[in-house]
């Protein structure tokens, strides 16, 4: 197996929707006095003519009171002048106007349907989860975090698929939710964890835009109470989200191999968890269909291949390792 090359660029890196940067998402309001007086103005600074009409004109014969055509016209006018008024106050979210203008990534477009509004909605959405998790400047940042997530759900990057794929290999049945629990490592923390990786491998590894993963799910050992518990719901759940609503089209297969007997009904209520766009990438395979992905030269015999490198020791995973090394000796540095 050939090392992995490493080269420049940040290729997820979003390209800005506007020439601020982060798009402001929150909506302009207008303060509850600066509505009162804008109401007060136009009610009540009355020329004569609005002050017969506000008052109701007078038909001749009819002893003073006021006619139904005026009293009909008031009223039109009344509301016309109010949604005018309200119209002005409550402007429109900036996320809701220039849709049409925004470049969003074809990833995001094939996701969507090639649907651009909804596009265009997911791609800002993206920006506001990478600004609130500070994902621009994650592999710049000490990880402490990454001994226990590898220690307790242990799992690697470990070559590349036949189109070149990014492929990771992990395993579920020796994943220690209780000790994982006890370290705080959460659905959420899980998730933010598979950013790491996909930043790690889209914006220092290989930074074209066309280049997906494959992941490997060695079931092998995988209990029943565990896969069905709701501790790994949920976090398969917060993972997928990250992967299908951050990361959309990146996935290219999610493969679970070696499946114990009772997995298919548990396999149908994880695919229920998963989001829809995740769906038609998330399969059970034999070896025989898993080398259609993948090499079985590059595959350690559990997985039907003929390499004896282990999990966990590829030359991809050493380089991630040794990144994450420096990434945690900065911290005390000072």
């Amino acid at each position: 197996m050939s090392d992995l090359k490493t080269t420049s660029g940040r290729g997820d890196a979003p390209v800005e929707a506007t020439g601020t940067g982060m798009p402001d998402t929150q909506p302009v309001t207008t303060s509850p006095r600066s509505a009162e007086e804008a109401l007060h103005v136009h009610f009540e600074t009355k020329t004569p003519s609005t002050e017969n009409a506000l008052m109701g004109s007078k038909s001749p014969g009819k002893k003073g009171r006021p006619s139904l055509r005026s009293q009909s016209s008031f009223g039109g006018r009344l509301m016309a002048s109010l949604s005018r008024t309200l119209s002005a106050l409550t402007p429109r979210r900036k996320e809701e106007e220039g849709w049409e203008d925004v470049e969003v990534p074809e990833r995001f477009l094939t996701a969507c349907g090639g649907k651009k509004k909804k596009a265009v909605a997911m791609y800002r959405s993206m920006l506001k989860w990478r600004k609130e998790n500070g994902i621009d400047t994650i592999l710049e940042r000490p990880y402490p975090q990454w001994d226990n997530i590898k220690k307790y759900y242990p799992h690697a990057m470990h070559c590349r698929g036949r189109q070149e794929e990014f492929v990771s290999i992990e395993m579920p049945g020796k994943m220690d939710l209780a000790a994982m629990r006890k370290a705080g490592l959460t659905p959420t923390v899980m998730g933010l964890h598979l950013a790491f990786a996909f930043e790690y491998a889209f914006t220092q590894v290989d930074t074209r835009e066309e280049i997906r993963s494959i992941t490997i799910m060695d079931c092998t050992s995988l209990s029943l109470a565990s896969a069905a518990s709701v501790d790994n719901l949920g976090l398969i759940k917060a993972v997928c989200e990250v992967n299908s609503y951050y990361y959309p089209g990146r996935a290219h297969k999610i493969l679970a191999v070696n499946p114990p007997r009772f997995f298919g009904p548990v396999f149908n209520i994880i695919k229920n968890v998963l989001p829809n766009g995740l769906n038609h990438v998330v399969e059970c395979v034999s070896h025989k269909e898993l080398h259609k992905y993948v090499d079985p030269s590059l595959l350690p015999p559990q997985l039907g291949g003929t390499s004896t490198v282990p999990v966990g020791e590829s030359e991809s995973e050493k380089t991630f390792r040794e990144f994450v090394a420096k990434l945690n000796a900065r911290s005390t540095a000072y």
